[in-house]
């Protein structure tokens, strides 16, 4: 029989052995890799480099701004009458309706003038009648002092006759009593002239009442305007101060408004605004013309106004404007986007682009409007400010611009 090869035989405990020390090498391994990760980690982020952080950038702008107060406007017109009759009667005539337009004076309505006409041509006769009387008195006067004249002579000689005792004491009497006569009638010609003077003064009173109650029966337009109301209509009866036009001038309004009084010394006649009446697209210019010279207690507000010119009378009465007053100008001033204005420390910071990098700018603002503010000092007109992006930077750190200019 041949001899076989035997294979050797491990037995258990040594299996045992092999397995216990595989495992024990395979954990010491996984171990020193776990323990090599967070040094490479910490090795590749200190090698790393900062994020740079896009942001959008703008340029800084030097222009002339206006400073303005935003204040709500209403147009009125520049003059406005209610027309009324001096004088009572039927109107007989109307020659206008509400929004017809005419000129300084035209006669717009009338009263029924035939008793007013008779009043005047009654008081004229009177007073040609007073005027003749008086010329008889004064012809009158004029021979009543002929006459006194006369006896004043007669009575001289029969005085000195007298004397001499050449008449009778009766002839003397007689022509004394002739004299007092003549004396009394100069005496009556010079009143009557005084009475007739007197009716003749109130007579030419009524006249002048009769030709002005005649003249006031006719109605005229006292500027050129436009009918705003007719309350009336021919036939009726009208009492003086009775209403039945009102006309108003608008071929230039007036644009009041009330501003706060803080202002009141910022604003002078002259000062620039403008208005856009609502409806309309486009802005126009205008200037203040009137300031009220009180404030009003309640609202510690002042009135002012600008006179508007009309032509084409699109302007209203009544009509609503938005308005804004310039209380003052910033020639040559640096304007940024408000957005590029930041809290950084409690002060107002701008992020400025320079060499790749965010630099703050501590700066000092002015006037803000529109998304835009006036930079006093801290900027320079030529350097790029950040307006997005900027939120959470501190200073110093990378930047990438994106966008802007």
């Amino acid at each position: 029989m041949k001899n076989r090869k035997r294979t050797p035989i491990i037995g258990i405990p040594s299996l045992m052995l092999i397995l216990i020390c595989t495992f024990g090498l395979t954990a010491c391994n996984r171990n020193e890799t776990a323990e090599k990760k967070p040094a490479q980690a910490a090795v590749s982020a200190l090698s790393k480099k900062p994020a740079a952080v896009p942001v959008r950038t703008d340029k800084p702008s030097v222009m002339t701004i206006e400073e303005k107060v935003v204040v709500s406007g209403t147009f009125y017109s520049q003059k406005e009458v209610n027309l009324s009759p001096k004088v009572g009667g039927k109107l007989d005539y109307i020659g206008y309706e509400a929004g017809d337009r005419v000129k300084e004076g035209t006669v717009l309505f009338r009263i029924d003038a035939f008793q007013y006409r008779l009043n005047l041509e009654r008081a004229v006769a009177t007073l040609e009648e007073v005027k003749s009387r008086e010329v008889q008195a004064r012809a009158a006067l004029k021979q009543a002092r002929l006459d006194l004249a006369y006896k004043k002579l007669d009575l001289k000689r029969h005085r000195n006759l007298l004397k001499t005792e050449t008449i009778a004491q009766y002839i003397f009497d007689r022509v004394k009593n002739a004299y007092d006569i003549a004396a009394a009638s100069v005496d009556s010609a010079r009143a009557q002239i005084n009475v007739i003077r007197a009716t003749f003064k109130r007579t030419q009173k009524e006249v002048a009442i009769a030709r002005q109650n005649f003249k006031d029966t006719v109605v005229k337009a006292p500027f050129s305007g436009v009918v705003t109301q007719r309350k009336s209509n021919v036939g009726e009866m009208c009492q003086p101060g009775s209403v039945v036009l009102s006309m108003e001038k608008t071929d230039t309004m007036e644009l009041w408004v009330e501003i706060s009084s803080s202002y009141l010394a910022r604003i002078h006649i002259g000062t620039p605004l403008y208005f856009l009446p609502d409806g309309w697209k486009k802005w126009q210019r205008g200037t203040v013309a009137r300031i009220e010279p009180k404030v009003d207690e309640t609202t510690r507000k002042i009135r002012i106004a600008a006179f508007i010119q009309n032509p084409k009378r699109d302007l209203v009465p009544g009509l609503f404007a938005k308005t804004e007053i310039v209380v003052a100008v910033y020639p040559a001033a640096l304007v940024i986007p408000s957005v590029a204005v930041v809290q950084l420390s409690n002060k107002k910071t701008v992020f400025v682009a320079e060499n790749q990098h965010a630099v703050p700018r501590p700066v000092t603002t002015g006037y803000e409007a529109n998304n835009r503010i006036v930079v006093k000092n801290g900027l320079k007109s030529g350097e790029t400010v950040i307006i997005s992006g900027h939120t959470n930077l501190k200073g110093g750190e990378p930047i990438t611009v994106v966008g802007g200019e």
